[in-house]
This record gives structure tokens, sequence and C-alpha cells, in this order.
């Protein structure tokens, strides 16, 4: 146009722009060498303020938005991109590297895959497909030993899947995550609240995570773990959606519960056992503490000590005669002072229990426990 118009100011313009734009581009690829991203980010837009359509600005703007961990943005600017151009493998390999990022390895291996079969010689999409499928394999393989009841054996595939690439956060957090489920369901929530820790640390909106921590805080009782299992409780409520807001509202109510019987009499703390404790649980607590300090084992100490013992020995009948009782049970649990639990106008009845001798107490526990050992009447 400017050999029939040198004059063309407008033609001229655009000569000059087009010019600058590929000056840019070729600065931005050696900056994706220099893995320097906010330049290449800037160079990109630069180009695409002066021609938006250009391809190979948009794939570097991309690849600059994955490395500075804008998964989302650059997963939304790549959709368009695949839509109107499928079979680019140099796109179907940045938006899979981008869902692998986002922690969706199936997603991730659908398009590297296809990537490959477009450009079988590309050395680092073949190699993020055998990363993914590693950490897949492991995670599958935890999954299935989850569903089979065997929580070691998924705990373990699942640490497997979380060498393989430290750096995945948001894949890691799930796998993490389930390792925290699987050690809840073990009933040790020491090591829950660290692989909760974890998982938090990959991804800081982690609802999940905050609950099963909670879960987790609030079984292992004392003062302070419930305080911190009500705020990650009320962190959870803040981030959760609307149909879930209700149910972490009343684990909340809870958790309050809890921490007001522990800062008072807590019956689970004086038995020695998780607040999820089942019956077995709780019966052998009592067998175990009571004959601890039943006053018939203390001779030789002294009266101070057996006074000691007397007081701890009826705690521990005060506590098992809430606990063995369901009914009972129930209101404490539903925040029933231990003094108010016998008072009709304070819940919904009386225990069985209520105000017996700690001596007949022990005597009727041991005699149904003999009784269940000879065969006879079914144990308590």
């Amino acid at each position: 146009a400017l050999e029939k118009d040198p004059t063309n100011n407008v033609q001229y313009k655009e000569k000059k722009e087009a010019e600058i734009c590929l000056k840019r581009l070729a600065r931005a690829k050696e900056c994706i060498d220099l893995k320097r991203y906010s330049e290449v980010l800037q160079l990109s837009e630069a180009i695409l303020n002066v021609s938006s359509t250009c391809s190979d600005a948009k794939i570097a703007k991309a690849e600059a938005l994955i490395s500075l961990g804008r998964n989302d943005d650059a997963y939304n600017m790549l959709t368009s991109m695949v839509r109107s151009d499928s079979k680019n493998p140099k796109i179907l390999k940045i938006r899979g590297k981008c869902l692998y990022n986002m922690g969706n390895l199936e997603g991730a291996l659908k398009h590297l895959s296809e990537a490959a079969r477009y450009d079988p010689d590309s050395r680092d999409c073949i190699d993020l497909i055998k990363r993914a499928r590693k950490m897949e394999s492991s995670k599958e393989r935890g999954s299935k030993a989850y569903g089979q009841g065997k929580m070691e054996e998924a705990i373990e595939a699942w640490k497997e899947a979380l060498l393989v690439d430290p750096s995945n956060k948001p894949y890691n957090a799930k796998l993490h995550y389930n390792c925290a489920n699987a050690f809840a369901r073990l009933s040790k929530h020491s090591e829950a609240v660290t692989a909760s820790n974890r998982a938090i640390h990959c991804n800081g909106a982690y609802t999940k995570a905050y609950i099963q921590r909670a879960n987790s805080l609030l079984l292992l009782g004392e003062c302070e773990n419930i305080e911190m299992s009500i705020r990650d409780y009320e962190k959870a409520k803040e981030m959760a959606d609307e149909g879930s807001k209700a149910d972490i509202e009343a684990k909340i109510k809870k958790a309050r519960i809890a921490l007001k019987q522990s800062k008072k009499k807590d019956y689970y703390k004086i038995l020695g056992v998780r607040r999820d404790a089942g019956e077995e649980d709780i019966k052998r607590a009592y067998r175990k503490a009571a004959l601890k300090w039943h006053p018939d084992r203390q001779n030789g100490k002294t009266d101070g000590e057996k006074e000691k013992a007397e007081k701890v020995f009826r705690e521990i009948n005060d506590a098992y005669s809430v606990l063995s009782d369901p009914t009972k049970k129930n209101r404490y649990d539903s925040g029933v002072d231990a003094e108010d639990l016998d008072n009709p106008h304070a819940g919904h009845g009386m225990s069985s229990h209520g105000g017996i001798d700690p001596n007949l107490l022990y005597q009727m526990f041991m005699q149904q426990q003999m009784g269940g050992r000879r065969g006879s009447a079914p144990g308590g």
C-alpha cells in the first residue's frame, strides 16, 4: 500500500505498529526462556492492544499468567482459544498445563494427550503426561483402599502421590484432605489435624479441610482445641455456600456446648474418652479408671491420697452414670449442665442411674461384666 501511495500516513502508522509488535513478540519469547513472566505479560498485552487476534501473543500471555499463578485467568482465555483452534498443539499443551496446575489432572491428561498426538516430539508435554498419570494412579489406588475400609493402605497411597510433584498445591490439597479424612476414620485425630493443616496451607480457601480440622480438634477435647475448632467452623461458614451454612451452624452450636462443658465438669475428660466414644469404649474406660481409683485399692496410701481417690472415684462414677445412659448422655451432649441433668425442668426426664451410690454402681457394673462373660444375661 505504501509503494502505491508513500504519503499514506495511516498505512505508515500501521506498518510501524506491526514492526514494534514483532519486536515485542521476539522479546516476549526471550523473556519466557529467562522466566521473566511479568515482562512477558506486559509485552503480550501491548501486542494484543494493537492486534487482538495475534495467536502467538495470546499463547505468550497464557504462559505468563500460568507461571505467575493466575491459572483461572489463563483458563478463561485459553477456553476461547481452543474453541477457535482446537488442533493447535501449543494451545492444547498450555491449556493442559493450566488444568494440571489447577488440580484437574483428568482434564489435563485429555488435553496433553491430544497435544502429543499432533506434536509427538514435545518432550515437556510427554513428561507432564507421565507425571500426571503417576499421581492419578496413586490417588486412585488410595481411593479404592479407602472404599474398602483399608485406611492405612489408603494413606500410604496418597502419600506416594504427594511425593510426585510437591509444587502442585491444588491437587496436593485434596490428597492431604483425603489423608485427614482417613486418619479421622482411624480416630487418629492429632494426625488428622496435621494433615488438615497441610491441606489448608496448599489451599487457604478449602472449606472441607477447615471443617475436617474443626471436627478433629473438637474430638481431641481440651478448652484450647475446642476454641480453635469453633474458629475453624466459623471460617468455613464464611466460605461455604448457602446450602451448607445451616449444617455448619449446628456444628458451631455443638462445639460451643463442648467448650462450656470443658470449663466445668467434663465427663468425657474424666473418663479419658473422646466425644465420639462408643458404648464399649465408655465401658472399658470406666472399668480401667474405677479399678485404679476404687477405695479398696488404696491400702497403704496416706489419708490425703485416700481422700483424693474417693473424690476421683465418685467423679468417675458420676461420669459413667451419665455417659452410659443414652437419654442422659443426649441431654448432656445437648448442653444441659451436669448439675441439672436430673432436673425435669432442664431436659426430658431423669437418668436411670441418677443419685446412685458410687460403690453400688460399681458393683452393678462388675456383676454385669461377670454375667456377660458367663454367657448368661446380656451385659450392660
